[in-house]
This record gives C-alpha cells, structure tokens and sequence, in this order.
C-alpha cells in the first residue's frame, strides 16, 4: 500500500509552507489543500478537522503542525 505524501517524516506531522508564525492556527482552507494533495475526491478525504492537530510549531525543517491524540490539549504555546 502507498503511503500519504501527509506521512511523509514523522508520521502524525502535516508540513506548512507561508507567512507562519509559532502558535498560529491554519485555516481548515489550508488542511484541505493539504489533503487534495492525494487526490481522489473530497468524500474520500480524512475525516478530521483542525480542533484534532495543534496550533503551528517549527523545527529545523520549517512548520507544521501535529496530529494530537484523543483527548490531548494542544500545549504549543508551552513549549
């Protein structure tokens, strides 16, 4: 099975590029764009939303943002 260009590197990070700042939120405009990346049809999509990743983070490699586990607060903004 392929993997996700989304999976890409750790897996349960999604890769920003832009005007970001540490502690910003993505629009869900910019999750979508994210996932049209695969292909397919909108249906086909993951069902999440932007409340299930944290706000944006960067690392050496530039930002993203990480999928968070059930019921885990996002604590971006206490790192």
């Amino acid at each position: 099975m392929a993997k996700s260009p989304l999976l890409k590197g750790h897996p349960k990070r999604i890769r920003f590029e832009g005007d970001y700042k540490v502690g910003d939120l993505p629009s869900e405009d910019d999750f979508e764009s994210k996932f049209k990346q695969l292909g397919g049809k909108p249906k086909d999509y993951p069902q999440l939303s932007v409340q299930d990743y944290s706000s944006i983070r960067k690392d050496d490699k530039g930002f993203y943002v990480e999928r968070l586990n059930k019921n885990e607060e996002d604590k971006s903004d206490k790192l």
